[in-house]
This record gives structure tokens, C-alpha cells and sequence, in this order.
């Protein structure tokens, strides 16, 4: 059976429709439905019930498909353990990473790794954390960046490449910043790390219970901490706007019209040309991990290791 077969029968197993699935594919329709169709007479099975919308998984169909994920992480294996002996003569590597992610910490790194390691083909997919992590357990990529208490320990491995610091952060034209002046970061603060000699205490969010807060999607870790700090101060934030989007969240906050969280490698490497006030809550859900995540049981190649390494070193 040729290896691009198992691609067309994952990629309509994961869109659940032909369209969709040939589209991802970059191949026609036609082209796709005849390549299902000589699959199923190859082995004498339907891997799929075309009668439904959308279309399901035969019983045949889930044996298939979950040996075409294995064969998938095999190849990818066999690729990378004969390319580190290669010398990356082949080699590539694919990350994938949130889009905020991509336009604040990834220029430095990626800068940092193709330097190192011009010879390897460097490849970035984007995405929300749960696409990522799809992505991952399909093997379309070899690692993804994300946060430790949002990934599943089950099918995947990590390494800790950072500690984050999640900052209150409020418009400068706020009166009750007058209140709080001791505690207020700027931005060398934060770039220079300089967080616990001002630590605000938690209780004292209690000052902004009456803001208007502007949170990202609830589906989103920082949404979760967001809340979770409010809760420790004993409120729940009154939501302005929920967004997926942390630049328009910022953005929002400078031009006054609410307060809200900011992750700081977002303030440190944003290029961000105006700043409102930061406050770091003295709290443990203050600040959470950095990861870099891969699926277990999946060969980590040299160019995955020296990228992990290189964000460790950039990012602290």
C-alpha cells in the first residue's frame, strides 16, 4: 500500500468529510473519494459509512486508522534517527506554536537555532493549544509549546523551558493606581526579572473588583488563572469583553477601557511601542510553566533537542 494512502485516510478520519479533508490535502475531491475507495477494495473492508453527515468510522476504519498513526510515528522515527546519523544532511523539524507565541518569543530563538543549525529545514505550524496538541498525537509535528497544567501527561512527554509570570495589568489614566504605587512594575522591571521586590499582595485585587476586566476565551489556561487569582481575592471579575486575542486584550487595557492579565514574555518580547502599569500578585497562580511537549514513545531528534535547549537559554 503506498504511504500517502494512510495521509488520505487520517485526513478524512480527523475532518469527517471529503471536502474538507481533500481541501486540507491540497488535492481534489475526485481524486480522494478514488483513493478511499481503492483502499476499502485493496483490504475488503468499508473504513468509512458515507450515508451519514458527517461520515463515521466503521469498525474496520478504527483498526485502520490506528495502525496508520503507528506506521506514521515509525516512519517519522526511522527519518530522524537516520537523519542525526546524516548529519541533518535530510533533516527538518516541524514546532508548533500558539500565534501570540509565534510574534513575541519565537524570532529570538528561531534566529538562535538556524544559526546553530543551518543545515536543518525548519517548519512552524500555528494554532489554538488544542489544535496543537492534535497535531501532536498525529505526529505533525515533533514538539509544541505550551503550558504545564494544560497538557495531558498521558500521551505526552516535556521538558520545563521557563517560568511565566501572569500580570495584572491596568491603564495608566486608573485613579487606583494612586493606591498602589508601591507595588507597580515597569517595563525594565520586567525585562530585567525584577519581580518579587515589589510583589503586590493578593488581597489587594480586591481594589479592581469593580472593573470591568477584559479575559481571554474561557477555553484558554490564562483565562482559568485569571479567574482563579480573582476568586483568591474573593471575587469573580465582572467580563467587558472575552477574546482569543491577547494583543486586542492589550491594546484594550492601554486605551483604558478595562483591566486584565498579560503574560509577561508577551511585555519582555512583544516590541510593544506604549506600556500600562503591571502588578505582580504575591501568589502562587501568579506564574505558571513553559513546555516544551512531545508525544510520548516518539524519538526526539537532535535538532527537537537543540531547539528546547536554545529556548531554555534564550527565554531565561
Amino acid at each position: 500500500m503506498k504511504n500517502y494512502y494512510y495521509d488520505y485516510v487520517l485526513a478524512l478520519a480527523e475532518e469527517r468529510n471529503f471536502t474538507k479533508a481533500a481541501k486540507k490535502l491540497c488535492i481534489s475531491q475526485p481524486s480522494l473519494s478514488q483513493c478511499i475507495t481503492k483502499v476499502e477494495k485493496e483490504l475488503d473492508v468499508s473504513l468509512f459509512n458515507r450515508s451519514t453527515n458527517p461520515i463515521e468510522i466503521t469498525e474496520a476504519g478504527r483498526i485502520f486508522i490506528d495502525t496508520a498513526y503507528k506506521i506514521r510515528t515509525l516512519q517519522y522515527d526511522l527519518e530522524n534517527k537516520t537523519s542525526d546519523i546524516a548529519d541533518f544532511k535530510n533533516s527538518s523539524l516541524t514546532v508548533g506554536m500558539t500565534p501570540y507565541r509565534c510574534s513575541t518569543i519565537l524570532p529570538g530563538i528561531l534566529k538562535a537555532f538556524t544559526t546553530s543549525m543551518p543545515k536543518v529545514k525548519f517548519h512552524l505550524i500555528t494554532g489554538t493549544m488544542q489544535e496543537l496538541s492534535n497535531y501532536a498525537q498525529e505526529v505533525s509535528i515533533d514538539i509544541f509549546v505550551s503550558t504545564e497544567s494544560y497538557l495531558n501527561k498521558n500521551i505526552f512527554n516535556y521538558k520545563v523551558i521557563a517560568r511565566e509570570i501572569i500580570l495584572l495589568t491596568v491603564s495608566k489614566s486608573n485613579p487606583i493606581n494612586n493606591k498602589l504605587k508601591s507595588y507597580q512594575l515597569s517595563y525594565d522591571d520586567i525585562v530585567n526579572a525584577n519581580f518579587d521586590s515589589k510583589k503586590m499582595p493578593i488581597e489587594l485585587l480586591s481594589y479592581f473588583k469593580d472593573e470591568p476586566f477584559l479575559l481571554v476565551n474561557t477555553s484558554q489556561h490564562l483565562y482559568k488563572k485569571s479567574v482563579e487569582l480573582c476568586r483568591l481575592s474573593k471575587f469573580e471579575p465582572n467580563p467587558f469583553l472575552i477574546t482569543a486575542n491577547i494583543h486586542t486584550i492589550f491594546n484594550l487595557t492601554l486605551s483604558g477601557l478595562g483591566v486584565s492579565f498579560t503574560p509577561h514574555s508577551f511585555v519582555k518580547y512583544g516590541n510593544l511601542a506604549n506600556h500600562p502599569i503591571y502588578y505582580y500578585l504575591d501568589n502562587v497562580n501568579s506564574s505558571r510553566n513553559l513546555i516544551a511537549a512531545y508525544k510520548k514513545n516518539h524519538y526526539l531528534s537532535k535538532p527537537a533537542r537543540k531547539f528546547i535547549n536554545i529556548m531554555k537559554a534564550v527565554l531565561n
